[in-house]
């Protein structure tokens, strides 16, 4: 967001980014079926991506609570940049 100078371009890159999102679930939900054609595989892969998922929304914020005791928020802002690049 350092090229964002409006408020109206914030609302933009809400939106692309939300989109994107909620695009993101059913495609790679629809391309599960393509690499797994077995039915009993592709169930245990769908049932695992979606443990997969329930539990990064539950471990996620708990790990950033407990890291944000160790140290401070710029480092750990800096290992998201990291594990985003």
């Amino acid at each position: 967001m350092p090229f964002v100078s409006e408020i109206w371009q914030v609302y933009v890159l809400i939106f692309v980014l939300q989109s994107a999102s909620a695009a993101f679930t059913p495609t790679f939900q629809a391309t599960i079926p393509d690499i797994l054609p077995e039915e009993d595989r592709y169930t245990r892969a769908l049932s695992l991506s979606r443990l997969a998922y329930d539990l990064e929304n539950i471990i996620s914020p708990s790990l950033a609570a407990i890291l944000l005791t160790f140290v401070g928020y710029q480092v750990l802002f800096l290992g998201t940049v990291i594990g985003f690049i």
